[in-house]
């Protein structure tokens, strides 16, 4: 099958971290023998030029193609109105169009990451091509519903094969937000890339980071912003006793702790060891679609604090974590400090990862995904 994936951002040599999990599909999508293309816009900042299609190489060797329009995106899209947003996604999708024609491209299918503009775009092309458009609704929030007018946004949106959600409270949110038809939106949850995440060496991950083997660890994955709750979890450190913290991400948040071991930006390909260099991986977001951050940490079987609130539902039960009011200090305070003073806790909820585990991989949700594909390219 010949897919066509449309994604505002994609990881560059300039930012490996930009929408990694866009590279995960595309890269997944590949292995299982399709041909993928990749259309994606520059960014300041980004080591790559307008105009350049180049190819990147999976895990198993297959090719993915990957094509930088010859459009930017603005930096500045959070402040534009409504009416502008439409106009710069029209602009978008004209450079896409641009893109896939040049090089002769006829997918059998379309894709965009995200409702808007990539699923938007999507849509556009799918119908000028006759061939069946999917997007995903990964968002944590209403912002991309909100930034559009609303009959606009659904009007493309109706015009798709189908809706792919990654909870069911993005399911429910979407139904709510935008009157779709339920029976149009797929909940297929995101997956652990179980060739990447699986647990390291404990003592091998801590002398990477510089950590002592004594000391008790905890860690932190996302932006640096009140969403993730990082606030809060800072927090809550200083009443605990001979308890650290090791922070992978950047934001707008201060960190101003002795508690912080390690802070800044941690590449993908040494991730799994700064998880398996902590002892217990602490998120209560406040806000997600479905955090790959936490199904990274099963995947590394770290004991997991998160957010008890519908996003989490699908890929947590209580089995593999504790699960906690996002909001209350008191909760998370508890929490951090059962599973700081309790290896039995921490040995409990790491077999029920490893039992867990095998639902959550990336082939499982890939097998999903291309099953929703075919079910309209055979009968389209």
């Amino acid at each position: 099958m010949k897919i066509l994936m449309i994604s505002r951002r994609y990881p560059s040599a300039g930012d490996g971290t930009k929408h990694v999990f866009v590279q995960k599909l595309a890269h997944a999508l590949a292995n299982e023998g399709n041909e993928v293309l990749v259309v994606t816009y520059p960014e300041a900042g980004f080591e790559r030029k307008a105009g350049v299609t180049y190819t990147e190489k999976t895990s198993l060797g297959f090719a993915v193609m990957v094509s930088v329009c010859s459009r930017g995106t603005s930096r500045f899209t959070r402040a534009l109105g409504r009416l502008l947003r439409v106009r710069e996604v029209d602009s978008m999708y004209r450079a896409a169009s641009r893109s896939v024609g040049l090089l002769g491209y006829r997918p059998d299918v379309i894709y965009g990451h995200f409702l808007a503009p990539s699923g938007v775009i999507a849509s556009r092309l799918g119908v000028g091509l006759g061939v069946p458009s999917f997007v995903t609704y990964g968002e944590s929030s209403l912002w991309s519903i909100n930034a559009y007018p609303k009959a606009w946004l659904r009007e493309h949106l109706s015009r798709t094969s189908g809706i792919i959600a990654v909870s069911t409270a993005n399911q429910a949110r979407l139904v709510e937000a935008l009157e779709i038809n339920i029976n149009k939106v797929r909940v297929i949850p995101n997956a652990i890339n179980g060739e990447a995440f699986y647990p390291r060496a404990r003592e091998e991950s801590r002398r990477l980071f510089g950590i002592d083997e004594e000391l008790f660890v905890f860690s932190f994955v996302g932006q640096f912003i009140e969403r993730k709750g990082l606030d809060l979890v800072l927090e809550v450190l200083e009443e605990l006793r001979d308890s650290f913290i090791i922070l992978a991400g950047q934001g707008t948040l201060k960190i101003r702790s002795s508690k912080v071991l390690f802070s800044g930006r941690v590449e993908q390909h040494i991730m799994p060891n700064f998880l398996s260099a902590s002892d217990c991986f602490v998120l209560p977001s406040r806000a997600e679609g479905c955090s790959n951050a936490v199904l990274e940490a099963i995947g590394c079987e770290v004991p997991i604090i998160s957010s008890d609130l519908p996003f989490n539902w699908d890929i947590l039960t209580k089995d593999e974590a504790l699960l906690v009011d996002p909001y209350s200090k008191d909760e998370l305070l508890r929490a951090m400090r059962e599973i700081r003073d309790s290896r039995e806790l921490r040995e409990r909820l790491k077999s029920g990862m490893r039992r867990r585990r095998g639902s959550l991989l990336y082939q499982e949700r890939t097998r999903k995904i291309l099953e929703t594909f075919r079910e309209h390219v055979w009968t389209s």
